[in-house]
């Protein structure tokens, strides 16, 4: 069925944005539209358009139009909120916008303000367009290409959301508890699904809003830049482009595409707290003169990802199978951060953060530093790792992270032998736990390492050979500290050993043993001897005899020991000491 065709017999609101120029004034004010779905059961369905110049839009009397004239809408499904105005889809269970296309912005919505020519810098309004709570919102199939040969235009599959002049805010917001999907989305620029800009002006703000507890989706989206997501506030400091996830919700990004940056997302404004799942993501580039990077995402600013094991919804936060690619290279690559100073912290900052039981895993690497083309440059363009959380829950990295300046805080991590290998790459350790026990003794490098006394580190031995095998750690010149052993996971028998953990460049770093695990293994226990003189075959009749008791003390335990370092290994050691003979009877031959 056509729905178009019954627009005009059904209240059913299709909002297409008026692009005007830039010098034609139409008056500031707010409208809210209720639809009425010409289907029934819940379910409006926006599909087929095909807006050369948009479709559908109001007019500044607030009437809906249909067939607009060149100049105008750049998308065919558009909430034409340039002079503030305001749409609410919330009385339908269910709102679907499926094989649309667009010639610039926006394949379903275009979302922006407007240039207001009374005033000297615009004055632009407020245009906001809210989805209800516990509703399901897609997006299939909607494609924007570019007929105006510009940079911004040709973005936002599904999306376009721009806050462009002075003072202005650009809103889109999905309420609580709904299930987003963008699906099959593509734009020949920027963010395959959405496209999110707060641009021209400083003070203006664009914000794509999801609601808690919500179900967020993007899937087989591809542009350029940014495959799902193009977030950026347009270089401008005060301007503010958001992405925000609420609490607790799970987002899916799978298989979307990029050819340059960021295959889910590219981020150059603010993108909350993200959860959930990133996999099969990728920025594939068969042109030379171009760097693929951030197979998940591209980043130059503060990003952090979450999880919080309150709600089972995000337990997990994982980034697996993400990958950036260019001819037969192909490298496991989940983030990518962009940075610009050479000074030590200065430059973005990635933030783990798992909280209640949750946890975060990378399968992928963690990379960044300064581009200038085909040019990567990583030594003194460290970014910043912040890995932390609660004693509850867990970071496990895979993978490597490359160039950056890492702490721990708090929270428990697991690594790969390699993950902190890289010679950029520096761990300051300052609480938690570094987990290297998992069942197997491997050799864990990192590069340089800097802990305090309070943090905890367990490792593996093996005693099943005929020398003892255990987990060593290798660290890189500039180590220092203490690294506190807090538990060993041992395979075979307890037995005596002496076994060598640490391999450091100089005695600046050092092992240590926590008093808990000292108590583990630290025992003291006593026997009771009793002895007599020896009574020979011939003896003389006034010979003395004497019996004795002796008490004798056995220790175990675990102490530091010296193999090439001071203190860089542990022992376990079982020693008797004998005490004195205490006379108790005499007797004589009679």
């Amino acid at each position: 069925m056509n729905y178009k065709s019954n627009l005009c017999n059904t209240k059913k609101i299709i909002l297409t944005s008026l692009y005007l120029s830039m010098f034609t004034y139409i008056p500031s004010y707010a409208v809210t539209y209720n639809i009425d779905p010409i289907i029934t059961e819940g379910q409006v369905i926006y599909e087929n358009g095909n807006g050369t110049f948009g479709k559908y839009f109001v007019d500044s009397n607030g009437k809906l139009q249909e067939n607009i004239p060149a100049g105008g809408a750049m998308s065919q499904i558009v909430v034409s909120n340039k002079d503030g105005h305001e749409l609410i889809l919330n009385e339908y269970k269910s709102y679907i916008f499926r094989n649309n296309n667009a010639v610039a912005g926006g394949g379903a919505i275009f979302n922006e303000d407007d240039w207001d020519n009374t005033t000297v810098w615009g004055g632009g309004g407020t245009p906001i367009i809210t989805f209800g709570d516990n509703q399901i919102i897609k997006f299939i199939n909607n494609t924007v290409s570019n007929s105006f040969n510009t940079d911004t235009y040709a973005s936002g599959g599904a999306i376009f959301n721009v806050a462009n002049y002075y003072g202005s805010k650009s809103s889109i917001v999905f309420g609580i508890n709904d299930e987003v999907l963008f699906s099959g989305n593509s734009a020949q620029k920027f963010g395959g699904a959405i496209f999110n800009l707060a641009d021209h002006y400083d003070n203006r703000i664009a914000i794509i809003s999801f609601g808690d507890n919500s179900n967020i989706t993007f899937l087989n989206n591809k542009a350029e830049t940014g495959g799902a997501i193009y977030n950026s506030a347009g270089g401008r400091e005060t301007a503010n482009a958001e992405v925000q996830f609420g609490n607790y919700t799970h987002s899916k990004f799978t298989n979307n595409s990029a050819t340059n940056k960021g295959g889910a997302i590219y981020n150059d404004g603010d993108l909350g707290k993200i959860s959930g799942t990133f996999s099969g993501n990728n920025v594939i580039s068969s042109d030379k003169s171009i760097t693929p990077l951030g197979g998940a995402i591209y980043t130059t600013k503060d990003i952090t990802i979450y999880s919080d094991g309150d709600n089972e919804n995000t337990k997990i936060t994982e980034f697996k199978g993400n990958y950036v690619s260019q001819g037969d290279d192909k490298i496991d690559n989940a983030i990518w951060v962009e940075t610009e100073n050479t000074q030590v912290g200065k430059n973005p900052t990635v933030i783990l953060q798992s909280l209640n039981t949750g946890s975060i895993q990378f399968d992928d690497q963690i990379d960044g530093g300064k581009v200038d083309g085909t040019t990567i440059t990583r030594n003194g363009y460290q970014y910043n790792l912040k890995i932390q959380g609660d004693n509850t829950s867990k970071v496990i990295l895979n993978n490597s992270v490359i160039n950056a300046n890492a702490s721990l805080t708090d929270t428990n991590l697991y690594i790969s032998e390699t993950a902190f290998a890289d010679t950029r790459t520096n761990l300051n350790a300052n609480s938690g736990t570094v987990h290297f026990a998992n069942g197997k003794s491997e050799n864990y490098q990192i590069n340089q390492l800097t802990s305090l006394e309070s943090v905890n580190y367990t490792v593996d031995v093996d005693l099943t050979k005929l020398a003892p095998v255990p987990d060593t750690i290798s660290t890189g010149e500039g180590s220092s500290g203490t690294v506190t052993i807090s538990d060993i996971n041992f395979n075979g028998e307890l037995k005596d050993f002496n076994a060598q953990i640490l391999k450091a460049q100089d005695d600046n770093i050092q092992l240590g043993l926590s008093d808990n695990l000292k108590d583990k293994y630290n025992t003291t226990s006593t026997e009771t001897i009793h002895t007599n003189d020896t009574v020979q075959a011939n003896v003389n009749w006034k010979d003395k005899f004497n019996k004795y008791e002796q008490t004798n003390t056995t220790t175990t335990g675990l102490s530091l020991g010296t193999t090439n370092t001071t203190n860089d290994s542990i022992e376990y050691l079982t020693k008797t000491t004998e005490g004195e003979k205490i006379y108790q009877v005499q007797w004589a031959i009679r």
